[in-house]
């Protein structure tokens, strides 16, 4: 049991903001968006909205050791991601680079997200996502202070059980409380006929409620991306936001977002009106 001043103090040292994304700026600036060490944080959208992406992404520019747990990427989607992150080259860039060079090419290529441990799990249980921390605790001394599971719907019994997901959701605060790590987990929102596909998903089409335990939700829809019939491609645009936050504003029903560049192929968010991810000198070989 602990007195308010020592509660207080102690959730003083623990709880301090993440470092800033700087390419998520407009969401910090125009939504007061945080994210606390220690949050519980939920990604949600519509099959095919960069959720999966989105996550990767704030986890590789957070650049922290991460265990990111996946229940639905092979070891070279998720390898490949992180490398198209950082070089800017396609999966097809990749695979011709690894044939002609050797996987060694991109050896030194990895700065963002060379600190993210993956466990590939279809379905995910708890024993393995047990077994993986131990492992983790055993090699490192300490919990990961960032764990992701991708997505919620992976994990045993939960597919489609709605009792499930509820207790899914009640083990995943604790372990986030027992940890002192802060948790990502991607989930689904409902993409029945009727529904708003350019925009982000509201609270309340979240797929089976689940939206009490998480400090911060995020809504993200993706638009364009596809040829408009003319023959010209529109830019993806990744639109975000806040359906809920405990410390700040939100929007419940996803009417208030921002708007992002996405780049699908490189698992890379930027400012709208940008041309290309990032500015960035490459030191090897390119295509």
């Amino acid at each position: 049991m602990l007195s308010l001043q020592r509660s207080f103090e102690r959730a003083s040292q623990t709880a301090a903001e993440l470092p800033r994304i700087p390419q998520l700026e407009p969401l910090y600036n125009n939504q007061d968006m945080h994210i606390h060490k220690g949050d519980l944080v939920m990604i949600a959208g519509r099959s095919g909205s960069q959720k999966s992406g989105l996550a990767m992404f704030i986890t590789a520019m957070l650049n922290q050791p991460t265990l990111y747990i996946s229940g639905d990427m092979t070891p070279w989607e998720a390898s490949t991601r992180i490398i198209s992150l950082n070089t800017q080259h396609t999966t097809t860039q990749i695979q011709h680079n690894i044939d002609t060079y050797g996987p060694e090419y991109y050896r030194d290529s990895i700065h963002h997200g060379a600190h993210i441990t993956f466990s590939f799990q279809s379905p995910i249980t708890w024993t393995d996502i047990t077994m993986e921390l131990q492992a983790y605790m055993e090699m490192w001394n300490t919990f990961p202070p960032i764990i992701v599971i991708d997505n919620l719907m992976d994990i045993q019994d939960c597919e489609s059980d709605y009792q499930a997901q509820q207790e899914a959701m009640q083990w995943i605060t604790a372990l986030g409380r027992d940890t002192g790590s802060t948790i990502i987990v991607t989930h689904h929102a409902t993409d029945k006929t009727g529904t708003d596909i350019e925009h982000p998903p509201a609270r309340r089409e979240i797929k089976n409620g689940l939206s009490e335990k998480p400090q911060l939700i995020l809504g993200v829809s993706l638009y364009g991306g596809e040829d408009n019939g003319n023959g010209l491609t529109i830019p993806a645009e990744a639109r975000i936001a806040v359906l809920k936050q405990r410390t700040g504003k939100s929007s419940p029903d996803g009417t208030r977002y921002e708007r992002l560049r996405a780049y699908p192929e490189y698992t890379f968010f930027g400012p709208l009106a940008e041309k290309q991810p990032w500015n960035m000198t490459t030191t090897h070989k390119g295509l």
